[in-house]
């Protein structure tokens, strides 16, 4: 009876760090930029067609590359990447994120002066 209780004591004391930790997670992401101009790079948190925090920016010359994080985001919260350079005709590109580490190739798809920015997610 002492066991089974001990057990549920420890199983309601996990399920407590859970629910006010929000399952934290740490993120890292590997940015290489292969386009022809800077792109800026981004960590955020919460809704990518709305309100959002910026996690971790950097700004990334062309043929260079570098890591955003680790950011870490605690609760149930979305974390995605965000990437844009100046001239891109459309909307930054998103890409959700998992917890660990991510690594993505960024190339621009020409479209003379302007263009829009391609996304590949590679191997870390």
């Amino acid at each position: 009876m002492a066991i089974s209780r001990n057990l549920g004591v420890g199983f309601a004391a996990v399920v407590s760090a859970l629910v006010l930790t929000g399952c934290a997670s740490t993120y890292e992401v590997n940015v290489r930029n292969q386009a022809d101009q800077p792109v800026t790079a981004e960590i955020r948190e919460g809704k990518p067609k709305g309100a959002s925090k910026v996690l971790k920016s950097r700004r990334i010359p062309p043929g260079d590359r570098a890591w955003l994080g680790p950011a870490r985001s605690g609760g149930f919260k979305t974390v995605f990447l965000t990437v844009d350079f100046e001239g891109n005709v459309e909307t930054p590109v998103v890409l959700k994120l998992k917890g660990g580490t991510t690594a993505v190739n960024v190339e621009r798809a020409d479209e003379g002066a302007r263009g829009r920015v391609l996304l590949e997610e590679v191997r870390p």
